[in-house]
Order: C-alpha cells, then sequence, then structure tokens
C-alpha cells in the first residue's frame, strides 16, 4: 500500500512538470515565432536579435527539461519493471509452494480417511474374532460336557459290565 503511494507522489509529481513545461512552452513558441519574423524583417536591429535568441534558448531549455524528464520516466519505469518482476518472481514460488501444501493437505486428509477406514477394518476384525473365540469356547464347554458324560455312562457301563461279569463269576 505504501508503494501505491509513493507511486502515485511520483506520477503526480511528473505530471505537475509536463503540466508546467507545457504551458511554458506554448508561450515560448508564441515568442519564437514573433521574434523569428521581426529578426527576419529586421536583421539590423539587435533587440530583435536578442529577442529571437533569448526565445530559442528558452525554447531549447525546456526541450532539455522535457528529454530530462522523459529519461526520469523511463528509468522509474525500468525501477518499477524490476520491482514487478521480483514480485512476479516471488507470486510464482509462493503459487509453488501453495500447490505444495495443497497436496500436503490433501495426503494428511487422505491420510485422515486411511486411519479412520483403517480403525473401522480393525474394529471389524476384532468383533469377528471375538465371536469367533466365544463359539470356540462354547463348542469347548460343550464337547467337554459330552466327554464327561460319555465317560460316566461308560464308567457306569463298565461298572454293570464288570459287575455282571463278578455275578457270572461267583456263580461259577
Amino acid at each position: 500500500m505504501n508503494t501505491n503511494i509513493q507511486l502515485q507522489s511520483v506520477t503526480k509529481t511528473y505530471d505537475d512538470k509536463l503540466n508546467s513545461l507545457s504551458s511554458i512552452f506554448f508561450s515560448a513558441l508564441d515568442d519564437y515565432k514573433k521574434y523569428y519574423v521581426y529578426n527576419k524583417k529586421n536583421p539590423s536591429v539587435g533587440e530583435y536579435e536578442q529577442y529571437f535568441l533569448n526565445s530559442k534558448a528558452q525554447l531549447q531549455g525546456i526541450n532539455k527539461q522535457v528529454i530530462t524528464l522523459s529519461n526520469d520516466i523511463k528509468n522509474d519505469l525500468e525501477e518499477i519493471n524490476n520491482i514487478v518482476s521480483l514480485i512476479n518472481l516471488q507470486l510464482s514460488n509462493e503459487k509453488e509452494l501453495n500447490q505444495e501444501l495443497v497436496k500436503l493437505v490433501e495426503k494428511l486428509n487422505n491420510t485422515n480417511n486411511g486411519s479412520s477406514i483403517l480403525f473401522n477394518d480393525t474394529s471389524f476384525i476384532y468383533s469377528k474374532q471375538y465371536l469367533y473365540n466365544i463359539e470356540l469356547f462354547i463348542c469347548i464347554i460343550v464337547l467337554s460336557v459330552i466327554i464327561i458324560y460319555s465317560m460316566r455312562n461308560n464308567s457306569n457301563s463298565n461298572s454293570n459290565t464288570n459287575s455282571v461279569k463278578n455275578e457270572t463269576n461267583v456263580k461259577k
């Protein structure tokens, strides 16, 4: 913002100088025309020649000031162009950095989404494994009960068989 104010100030200064030279130029040009004619009609009158030379010198001085002003403007424009080129280069660098940061943010968002998906998948696998473990535990208990019951039955059956064998041995 400060640079903008400086540029406006410099522009106003150049504009004021140019307007001043413009107003002086036309009056000096009128004097030059007038004294040129007087000097050419009356070359013997030194006063006209002196006025003519003064008006000519005044026009040349104005012309020099215009050239100097033009050179100053050209130099300032070159300086402004250099500053704009630097700003453009910085802007390009910032755009590249912005693109890298946008990609990084997208990766972070994807990582966040990926971690959510991974957490959900892991929770599902855990729940599935938990149910499998419960089923396995219930199966082990049922099989244990069946084995124990069958062992008891077998044991009772063996006892009965042994008792029948004992009775048969005793009868003999």
